[in-house]
């Protein structure tokens, strides 16, 4: 039964960037359920930040690297949260009949693109805890630790342009989020399966990168 939360668990980020980009990406106009389904899909990156805390926590062995891993789960936390709060201007302005082109709208909709790009600045520090932990401690394969400081650097990049309502980055860290979850499905998949061989428990600690 742990195997089976942790493979939920890395299955969380997939949920996320494929949902979020199905939402977000059909154009027109915003529907009450697209609105539902992009909320619903931010929220899950937040247990995927948590599980990805708890792996690098797993492969600590210095202080330094438990200090990333906190960093990671409570930054993507915090960005989360941050990224969905930005959410509730635009929902105002959607139902509760705020004529368009006045005052309080263009009001509601400066703080709704103020908040997402304040966002990515607390994501873009989870993406480089999560990168520099793993290049550490070896949880992730190199790449995927390459690609998180990757995904890091774009984000406080496009945080920088405080004016923008372009928010490109947010697709980086959707498609490093869908890829390495998919690597952490298989590699628990492939622990679940090596455990049912040889009739043990599968470990939870052992590295993604190692299988």
């Amino acid at each position: 039964m742990m195997q089976v939360r942790s493979t939920a668990a890395a299955a969380t980020g997939a949920v996320f960037a494929v949902v979020l980009t199905v939402a977000n990406g059909q154009g027109g106009t915003l529907s009450a359920s697209r609105d539902i389904a992009a909320t619903a899909a931010l929220t899950l990156l937040i247990p995927f930040s948590v599980y990805l805390g708890g792996l690098l926590r797993a492969r600590a062995t210095t202080g330094t690297d438990a200090w990333l891993a906190t960093t990671a789960t409570a930054a993507g936390a915090v960005g989360t949260g941050m990224k969905l709060l930005s959410d509730a201007p635009q929902q105002a302005l959607s139902h509760d009949g705020i004529a368009a082109g006045g005052q309080a709208a263009l009001a509601l909709t400066a703080m709704a693109d103020a908040t997402t790009i304040l966002a990515l600045f607390p994501l873009g520090l989870f993406a480089f805890a999560v990168g520099a932990a793993s290049l550490r401690a070896r949880a992730l394969p190199t790449w995927l630790g390459v690609g998180a400081l990757v995904a890091g650097a774009s984000l406080l990049v496009n945080g920088c342009f405080l004016h923008t309502e372009n928010v490109p980055a947010l697709l980086v860290l959707s498609l490093w989020c869908l890829v390495t979850s998919i690597h952490l499905v298989r590699a628990s998949r492939r622990q679940e399966v090596d455990a049912g061989r040889v009739g043990v428990p599968a470990r939870r600690d052992v590295p993604a990168s190692e299988v």
